[in-house]
């Protein structure tokens, strides 16, 4: 397991990608994908950048604002963590309707955000001061902090908490937590705005210049982040409407291995599909047909998604290994 030494090695030297004049840090590709309302999306910082961050250039520097989305919601798949006014978080779960504390009423939050059961914040402390803190509601751990700097923005991955960067249009020091140890590393001295993704980082330096490294290693399996998007039915009757079923998975991040697995209602296996992936997503396409090439008679089937990487098998957004299933009507 590489050290978060690596990261301050990877960050001071060339080795990360570099894009000068950037006016801020733009997402690593398939940062944090989420599924609402119907729509794969990527992350909802990168949809908002032009429309709400970015610095007006008739302002000079100094007079500039960090217009991120409101701290007070971050989504994940079907989860939304809320930072309410009298100072406690809320995850809500809109697939199951369930909700759970991460913190109660208390000190003003400042900055939230979730991956899997994982909610990281930044928050004032009592007495003065501000502390960065987290919580893994997976474990039923209780919540841990440290004290940290003033931060409008924080970051959690599967493996680490990033804080720091810009205040009040002006950069500051970018910092990094690893989850469950006091292992603690400082990205960079400058920073803006900034983004962390499984094992990237990416961040706007001295001089607007963005900067995407390499994170220090850790397992965090990819996660399939709910509703399917496509439709549950299709008619492979030659007419050149509906004639393949052509879903897309939303995933956490990219797999290795990818497969989709038809079964008929006897539990029979009557295709099996490879699914190539990106981060965001993996697809198929079925023509209906079973292994033999004969078309399946019209009924109900359903549809099992497996897949991996290198940190283990692909599994639900919440971190549960059961199967990822649904079902789909041959007509």
């Amino acid at each position: 397991m590489r050290g978060l030494t690596r990261i301050a090695a990877a960050v001071t030297a060339t080795a990360g990608l570099v894009v000068p004049g950037a006016a801020q840090a733009v997402d690593p590709p398939g940062t944090k994908p989420l599924y609402t309302g119907g729509v794969l999306r990527s992350d909802l910082r990168h949809l908002v950048a032009d429309a709400v961050r970015r610095p007006r250039e008739d302002q000079p520097p100094a007079h500039r604002r960090n217009r991120r989305v409101p701290a007070g919601v971050r989504p994940l798949g079907p989860y939304a963590v809320v930072a309410n006014p009298d100072g406690s978080i809320v995850r809500a779960d809109v697939a199951s309707g369930r909700s759970a504390t991460v913190k109660p009423a208390g000190t003003k939050v400042m900055a939230v955000d979730v991956w899997g059961g994982y909610v990281g914040w930044a928050e004032w402390r009592s007495g003065g001061g501000v502390d960065v803190a987290y919580r893994n509601l997976g474990s039923g751990a209780a919540t841990v902090r440290r004290n940290g700097p003033v931060t409008e923005h924080v970051a959690v991955t599967g493996g680490h908490l990033v804080y720091g960067g810009e205040i009040y249009g002006r950069p500051h020091p970018l910092y990094e937590w690893r989850l469950g140890s006091t292992a603690t590393a400082t990205i960079t001295s400058l920073a803006y705005d900034f983004a962390a993704h499984d094992e990237t980082l990416a961040w706007t330096g001295e001089g607007r210049t963005g900067r995407i490294a390499p994170n220090s290693s850790y397992a965090d399996p990819a996660k399939y982040l709910g509703n399917a998007l496509g439709l549950s039915y299709f008619t492979p009757n030659g007419d050149g409407q509906n004639d393949r079923w052509t879903p897309e998975f939303p995933i956490s991040k990219r797999l290795t291995s990818c497969a989709v697995t038809i079964r008929n209602a006897a539990g029979s296996v009557v295709r099996q599909l490879a699914c190539p992936t990106v981060t965001g997503s993996a697809r198929v396409s079925w023509d209906g047909r079973d292994g033999a090439g004969r078309l399946v008679p019209k009924a109900p089937y359903t549809w099992t998604l497996t897949g991996s990487d290198s940190d283990g098998a692909l599994r639900w957004w919440s971190g549960v290994t059961r199967p990822i299933t649904g079902t789909l009507t041959v007509v």
